[in-house]
């Protein structure tokens, strides 16, 4: 369960900085998942930033007075990352959250020593620490390294019983931007005889409606003409179906 040993800004002062989020961890927790759902979000996310490079990254995507708002930035940092001190980043951390213009948070990911051995053993690959070694001696080396940043994490996330859209979700609740507040719905329509969307998570199917298409006046015309909508709701059937088929029952429905 994901823990938060030091006390995080108030809302109101958050709003007003700009977020950044450090997402460190052990390898193979799920650090370049991380990231790619908080480029979802709309963060600027990069991997592996050298330290030293740190401060021009975050210059390079302040953006301009009156042109565009300082981008939002997640980096994710670890123990291959070129010039890593955990004591040096820990410190630049320190630092950072002094500055009146950043709301800086450290994220660190944690699993447990037996899932980590089976994702390396899946994956068929070494461990970074330990490329011609068990990848159990990778494993322990890099916990004595990285201790110091669990300890100053803003928060902790332990990744071995969480499915990618679980892990995902719990990053959503706490890094998510105001821009993704609510639920996002596309409605398309489509043929069926050129095969149902691939991405399609609810598929209603209305072929008992009366169709527009066998009326000579109606054929030439969209669903999005006033004259097809009034036709499909003379069927009495259409009241029904727009009741029962209301966008909150369905998304309550796909959960």
């Amino acid at each position: 369960m994901p823990d938060s040993p030091t006390p995080l800004p108030s809302p109101s002062a958050a709003k007003a900085r700009r977020p950044f989020v450090i997402i460190t961890g052990m390898s193979g927790a799920g650090r370049s998942t991380a990231l790619r759902a908080l480029e979802d979000f709309g963060y600027v996310a990069v991997d592996n930033v050298p330290l030293p490079l740190l401060g021009d990254l975050m210059r390079s995507t302040a953006g301009n007075p009156g042109e565009m708002a300082a981008a939002p930035l997640a980096f994710g940092i670890d123990t291959r990352t070129y010039g890593f001190d955990a004591h040096d980043l820990a410190h630049r951390l320190h630092e950072l959250r002094r500055r009146a213009d950043l709301a800086p948070r450290l994220l660190y990911l944690d699993c447990d020593t037996e899932t980590l051995q089976r994702r390396y053993t899946e994956s068929r690959r070494p461990h970074p620490l330990a490329p011609d070694r068990p990848v159990i001696d990778g494993i322990a080396d890099e916990r004595s390294k990285i201790a110091r940043l669990r300890d100053s994490a803003d928060l902790t996330i332990d990744t071995s019983m969480l499915s990618p859209h679980q892990f995902k979700q719990l990053l959503l609740g706490h890094f998510g931007l105001d821009a993704q507040a609510g639920m996002r719905i596309a409605v398309m329509s489509f043929s069926y005889r050129r095969g149902v969307p691939r991405d399609a998570d609810l598929v209603f199917d209305v072929r008992f409606l009366k169709n527009p298409h066998y009326v000579p006046e109606l054929k030439p015309l969209t669903g999005l003409d006033a004259e097809v909508a009034a036709f499909i709701e003379t069927d009495p059937t259409t009241a029904l179906s727009s009741t029962d088929w209301r966008p909150d029952r369905a998304a309550a429905a796909a959960f």
